[in-house]
């Protein structure tokens, strides 16, 4: 009698229970985000037409003429705010500069009105160029005109010439050497006419730099 009122408490409970219902879920009726997602992401690129591609080429080229513009104008405003070169007046010898490795030296061609062949030869054998004013277009010299030299920057009698620096600085201790040694000779004939009771002081011939007041050396101890 006890185990047929249980079955019968159960067969009731589970009749009173609410009938489920037969409408699927709302994660079954729901359409999934995947259909709409590739048109979403594709969108700007899809939007993307040409025009548009050549506004934004357009933009960066205008951006890059607008920064270098920028850049011309602070440089062109640097150089007007450096210092003036003060005025003087213009010399007859100015030259050209030289080229690399080169000197510029003005030369003797005329004295008195009347060439000077000799000098003019001289400079010639110790390794002078004479220099042309078509090889320096964009400098204002006096040219010759006419005669031998013509074509040649020269004035006053005087020619332009280059030499190479080699030259110059050979040719500058040779004759340093030369004086040199005609010093030399005088000093020795000099000293041969000293006489022991009355000793003439060998020359000295050294330069010494000194800062200051020299009377007051002996104070500084």
């Amino acid at each position: 009698m006890r185990k047929a009122t249980v079955k019968k408490s159960v067969t009731k409970s589970a009749s009173t229970r609410a009938p489920r219902s037969t409408k699927p879920r709302g994660k079954q009726t729901r359409k999934p985000a995947v259909e709409t997602a590739p048109e979403t992401a594709l969108a700007p690129e899809a939007a993307l037409a040409p025009e548009a591609e050549v506004t934004t080429k357009f933009e960066e080229v205008e951006g890059q003429s607008n920064i270098l513009t920028r850049a011309l104008r602070s440089a062109d405003t640097r150089a007007r705010k450096t210092r003036r070169k003060s005025w003087n007046p213009p010399s007859m010898l100015d030259a050209p500069p030289p080229p690399e490795g080169y000197h510029h030296h003005w030369i003797r061609a005329e004295m008195s009105n009347a060439p000077d062949k000799l000098n003019m030869s001289k400079r010639m054998r110790e390794g002078f160029e004479l220099v042309r004013s078509r090889e320096y277009p964009d400098f204002e010299a006096p040219t010759i005109d006419e005669g031998k030299h013509a074509g040649v920057i020269g004035v006053g009698g005087m020619l332009l010439a280059r030499i190479p620096i080699e030259t110059v600085e050979e040719r500058r201790a040779y004759y340093q050497n030369r004086t040199r040694a005609q010093m030399q000779a005088i000093d020795n004939e000099l000293m041969a006419h000293s006489n022991p009771s009355m000793p003439i002081q060998a020359p000295s011939r050294r330069s010494t730099t000194e800062f200051g007041n020299p009377e007051n050396k002996g104070d500084e101890e």
